[in-house]
């Protein structure tokens, strides 16, 4: 039974109606040969030995022959049971004797799912050799709205699920340079070089290693590092370690803002100026299920203006100061005086039971809010008020630890102890533990 789930059209509106599959039987192929409008694009029937299968031939400029098995993209039904942002494609039991059958050397077999609603058709990319390993009987691949959108603002949207399964939407104006090698390897959308770039400093960030707090504002004091007197330090540390990075290595496409707010900014950490939205770095803790995030008010604005935010968020172990007998507190207090010549100890007495000792960074992710699904992804957070008695401005907190809601925010998982899942399932060996 046809139930309502979100959809999005062509003017990138979002809805919450019935399916509108295109029918397997005709416009499913004649739909999909139209986008690919050349000779070289036929419909087959290939013997199998179940009968006879339909699959959509393509042979790319390239000369490679492209075994297309469509199926319709639609909501997988019970809304009590499942998000209304959960669609599938069904895996049928024959693509995996279609799969060997077709796949060599100047071939390739793409199981590619088919969007449609109000005339907005989109290609989602299944790729194959993540689930041939499956039993294919009744099983399903899963897309989320979210990935149908970021194709629609970038032509093509790569992301690699939690489970390693790797799946690119592309839009009706780009499956042809999509299927003839323009877009070929891992890199696929435009935002990810940024997801490389952020790969490549996770190479060089001290994962899964215990980082002491007085190690931390120690070497951001000998480096000149502005906040290291900072209490949250471990946050601070991070960006610390991300700013003097992208200096180091003469990164233009990201600038880290903190202290270099120009009239008209908006205050976040991070800015993309050749793809135009800001982002935020965070530390939180691995055990908290939420975590701070910002000003209403700026980041919703942050989404008006660019349609789009990274949360780029580290999470981290954490043994708090209180378990080591505040042994930090009094380290800090002495590092401090012997730079300063001061301690505000009723500062330290305050915070000491909130210090972190030392933390352990274990995982990383960048998660991209939208106008399209924002509203689920961030929860109210009100502050209550400041010293003077004026009440706070309300934030939003970011959910991180929701199984299946997180895939349809998610750019990037990098979990140094497992799998790692982006654009390039850049991988670590597994098993490792915090040092």
């Amino acid at each position: 039974m046809n139930e309502k789930s979100e959809q999005i059209d062509a003017a990138l509106n979002y809805k919450v109606d019935y399916d509108q599959p295109l029918d397997w039987r005709n416009e499913l192929f004649t739909v999909t040969a139209e986008v690919l409008c050349c000779k070289d694009c036929s419909i087959v029937n290939v013997e199998l030995s179940d009968g006879k299968h339909k699959i959509l031939k393509y042979k790319s400029s390239e000369g490679v022959i492209h075994y297309i098995l469509l199926a319709a993209v639609t909501f997988l039904g019970g809304r009590d049971n499942h998000p209304i942002f959960k669609k599938r494609i069904q895996l049928k039991t024959w693509y995996k004797e279609a799969y060997h059958k077709f796949t060599a050397a100047r071939s390739k077999v793409h199981f590619m799912g088919v969007y449609h609603y109000m005339g907005n058709v989109l290609f989602v990319d299944f790729e194959p050799e993540t689930y041939i390993t499956n039993k294919m009987h009744n099983s399903s691949a899963f897309v989320y709205t979210n990935d149908l959108y970021r194709a629609m603002k970038d032509g093509v949207a790569f992301r690699r699920d939690f489970n390693g399964h790797g799946i690119t939407t592309v839009t009706k104006n780009k499956l042809v340079s999509y299927l003839n090698g323009s877009h070929d390897g891992e890199m696929s959308m435009p935002t990810d070089d940024l997801v490389r770039l952020f790969v490549e400093f996770n190479a060089t960030f001290p994962f899964m290693k215990w980082i002491k707090g007085i190690d931390a504002i120690q070497e951001m004091a000998i480096n000149g590092w502005p906040d290291w007197r900072q209490t949250e330090w471990a946050g601070w540390f991070l960006e610390y370690k991300f700013s003097t990075y992208i200096d180091d290595m003469g990164i233009e496409k990201v600038v880290y803002c903190k202290n270099k707010k120009k009239d008209g900014n908006l205050d976040f950490d991070l800015w993309f100026p050749f793809h135009k939205f800001y982002g935020d770095l965070k530390a939180s803790d691995t055990l908290k299920d939420v975590a701070p995030g910002n000003d209403q008010g700026s980041l919703l604005e942050a989404i008006n203006r660019y349609d789009r935010f990274w949360y780029v968020i580290f999470e981290h172990e954490t043994i708090k100061d209180s378990q080591s007998k505040q042994k930090f507190s009094v380290e800090r207090s002495a590092y401090i005086f012997s730079r300063d010549g001061i301690v505000h100890v009723s500062s330290e007495q305050k915070h000491h039971r909130d210090l972190k000792y030392k933390v352990c960074f274990n995982r990383m992710l960048i998660l991209e809010i939208n106008r399209f699904n924002y509203q689920d992804m961030l929860k109210t957070f009100n502050q209550g008020r400041q010293p003077d008695g004026k009440p706070r401005q309300k934030k939003f907190l970011v959910r991180k630890h929701l199984p299946v809601e997180l895939e349809n925010y998610q750019i990037l998982h990098y979990a140094p102890s497992g799998r790692s899942t982006c654009s390039s399932c850049y991988s670590l060996p597994g098993g490792m533990r915090c040092k």
